[in-house]
């Protein structure tokens, strides 16, 4: 008699490299009619997750479907399947299979993860911290949860500098464990200006249509190569346009998703880097632990992360003055590296139609708007625009999210409305649109509400291009104080206000003086065209320069 068990651990190598060929060996096994293979829900979850691989997700999910037809209480095909449908952002459907998961094996530490993170998008925090703290007593070791409450501090209206640098330190220790403490540096000649150039080094999963791609894309070609040269360390499965833009800006590119810290760090010496950017943070994909080891002599965390890394050797924290003033130097792993502007610099939006003239004059009411990510609209922020709309009771309100996709994150988000008392007859909800269409959607808005504490980057900056202000609260963190950066930056700097009466009677004042707001409208996309937002040449040049002084230690540090 075939031992079955035996059977399906033969199949189970490993096809990561090459999803296609898994497919092929397991679409062989099922089709061989074998009672220890075509019967086997191992076997059927194994060939969905090379399907999901592949991007088959129709296929993938019937394969899931197919295993628990076989083996409904199956654990993996339900876990993998709330993956799949959790991807799809299709949340209550996972949620109700991990749930199910949770059932069967209630110590079930990736489906307790899942978990919270669906019902952090289901608007449900406090029930999703609650899950990730259960998940860190169920496995004191695992990273993701301590990554989940620092990400959840910057989204806390009473968080400070100060909460996010412990949360920091605890999720870094984590991520890095046993490579916390500082090393000696490695034993080279430091850089010397004029030598040669500089050599600098980007890491990131962000090569692509992101955010971290959209602020690299305009400025990288103004880069003077006879002072820095660039190469790219790359988490990237595969290209997208942004990425195929972005290369040829590099003198080395190295996809560095399968490769060890220690081979990352091996390469890294061969090119002779002089300096190496982190672009993560703790988002996802990030390689934290490569610059615990020390890749470089100078280490930078930039771009794609707002708060303190909490690692050890990570050397710098590029920033400006209004996102982190000096008073929050102690509150951070690395010293402040400033850049004279702007920490941020887009590229100028391409399918970018005409700005149109200020709706609120055919309207005869003001349209505020919102085009943020759901997560940034917190509790805080409803309370806080329900009192402009009160002060307002012509006003309209447009809100764009990913998430209005789904009619049942509307149907969830609008007894939220209820909830804060807003007015839903004056309330948009709007779904996604392609990019064009996005950019379009700012001819019916006048003005930008921004979200606290965590506020507007790429939306902030877009609008602006719009011909779209944004009213900011400035906050007491990095990521509450971005608005004010980017509208200081785009030369409207009155726009960034520091109290809530303040936020709500400048709403006020623009909803009675829409002439005004018109006229700035019109002006508004040459006005921040040749603003430090979006001066490409001004901004490498900038860069630069910060790469320079970090690389000899001069006192443009805090």
């Amino acid at each position: 008699m075939i031992d079955r068990a035996a059977v399906v651990a033969s199949l189970l190598l490993d096809y990561a490299d090459d999803p296609a060929a898994g497919v092929a060996v397991y679409r062989r096994a099922i089709a061989s009619g074998h009672s220890g293979l075509a019967d086997s829900p191992d076997v059927h979850v194994n060939l969905a997750l090379y399907l999901m691989a592949l991007g088959e997700s129709v296929e993938a999910e019937a394969t899931f479907r197919k295993a628990l037809g076989l083996a409904p209480d199956h654990v993996p095909s339900l876990h993998n399947l709330g993956f799949l449908c959790e991807s799809q952002h299709r949340t209550q459907e996972a949620e109700a299979l991990y749930r199910q998961v949770l059932a069967l094996e209630p110590s079930h530490v990736k489906a307790t993860i899942n978990l919270a993170n669906v019902l952090q998008s289901l608007m449900q925090r406090d029930l999703a911290l609650e899950l990730m703290r259960h998940a860190a007593r169920l496995a004191p070791d695992n990273y993701l949860p301590a990554a989940f409450e620092l990400f959840e501090s910057t989204y806390d209206p009473s968080g400070t500098d100060a909460t996010i640098f412990a949360k920091a330190k605890q999720a870094a220790d984590l991520r890095c464990q046993g490579l916390q403490t500082p090393k000696q540096m490695p034993m080279v000649r430091p850089w010397q200006s004029g030598e040669r150039p500089l050599r600098v080094g980007f890491v990131s999963g962000d090569f692509k249509a992101h955010p971290v791609g959209f602020f690299l894309q305009d400025w990288l070609p103004h880069v003077d190569k006879s002072r820095l040269t660039l190469q790219a360390f790359s988490m990237l499965e595969r290209d997208d346009v942004v990425s195929h833009k972005l290369r040829p800006q590099f003198e080395s590119w190295h996809n560095i998703a399968t490769m060890s810290d220690e081979a990352v760090q091996t390469l890294a010496a061969s090119l002779g880097l002089d300096v190496l950017i982190d672009l993560s943070g703790h988002t996802d994909m990030n390689r934290l632990p490569l610059f615990a080891r020390r890749a470089a002599p100078v280490q930078i965390s930039w771009l794609g992360w707002y708060a303190t890394t909490g690692v050890v050797n990570m050397d710098y924290f590029l920033t400006d003055r209004i996102s982190s003033p000096a008073s929050s130097a102690a509150h951070h792993s690395e010293r402040l590296l400033y850049l004279p502007d702007t920490r941020l610099c887009l590229c100028q939006p391409i399918f970018a139609p005409d700005v149109s003239s200020l709706p609120a004059l055919q309207n005869k009411h003001i349209t505020f708007g919102s085009l943020q990510a759901l997560a940034k609209i917190t509790d805080a922020t409803l309370a806080l625009w329900q009192q402009v709309l009160a002060q307002i009771p012509t006003a309209h309100l447009h809100i764009r999210c990913a998430q209005f996709g789904q009619g049942e994150m509307v149907a969830l988000f609008e007894q939220r409305l209820r909830d804060f008392e807003l007015p839903l007859a004056r309330i948009e909800l709007l779904a996604p649109v392609p990019y064009a269409a996005y950019l379009e959607s700012y001819q019916s808005i006048d003005l930008i509400l921004d979200t606290i504490p965590f506020s507007g980057g790429t939306t902030t900056a877009e609008a602006l291009w719009m011909g779209v202000p944004t009213l900011t609260l400035l906050g007491t963190t990095l990521i509450a104080r971005q608005g004010a950066s980017l509208m200081s930056a785009a030369g409207l700097a009155d726009w960034a206000v520091d109290s809530q009466r303040e936020y709500i009677a400048k709403a006020l004042y623009w909803s009675e003086h829409v002439e005004a707001l018109a006229a700035l409208r019109s002006s508004l996309r040459e006005r921040v065209r040749t603003s430090p937002l979006f001066d490409s040449p001004r901004f490498a040049l900038a860069f630069t320069e910060a790469m320079e002084a970090a690389a000899v230690g001069m006192t443009s540090v805090s």
